[in-house]
């Protein structure tokens, strides 16, 4: 089974009412995942698009890294991949920082080589498996950050906060 990255934009006061066994946070996510009106599925590629946005394998400062891996814990849940995490609705208005990521900042970041030895989630070595192009897999992933980019400007217009989980 592949880890896949999924953001659900969530009203604070729904997400305040969530309580805190795992149970209760599966049933939250499970609801997330088929009522969410908001949502951005971010696949395979949660770990490279924080290493595009960030420079950063891990961590990284904020706001940047909130947009995928840095966000504060949410319910201290591990649900096989690591606890959810998230981001207030002042958190998400911050992350307006994702259009000002141009393609060649992303360019210069994305190289087979480093993603593999940086051992990033899903580059080591499939791309070469897969035959995949890098100027095409660059601008593949880049579109993806201006669609996250867009649903976390919808959030913050919404005034809701951001789930993200594995």
């Amino acid at each position: 089974m592949s880890m896949t990255g999924k953001l659900y934009a969530v009203d604070a006061s729904e997400a305040d009412r969530v309580g805190t066994t795992p149970a209760e946070v599966v049933a939250f996510l499970n609801h997330l995942s088929e009522h969410a009106a908001l949502r951005c599925d971010l696949g395979k590629d949660w770990h490279v698009l924080h290493y595009l946005v960030t420079g950063e394998r891990d961590g990284g400062s904020p706001p940047d890294s909130w947009a995928v891996l840095g966000a504060p814990v949410f319910r201290n849940v591990d649900l096989g991949y690591g606890p959810p995490t998230y981001l207030t609705p002042e958190q998400v208005d911050r992350l307006d920082c994702l259009w000002f990521l141009s393609e060649e900042d992303v360019r210069a970041r994305f190289d087979f080589g480093q993603l593999a030895a940086l051992r990033i989630y899903g580059y080591t070595g499939r791309e070469r498996a897969m035959g995949l192009c890098e100027d095409e897999e660059c601008e593949r992933l880049f579109e993806l950050i201006l669609e996250m980019a867009s649903f976390y400007e919808q959030a913050a217009a919404q005034g809701m906060g951001v789930i993200f989980h594995l």
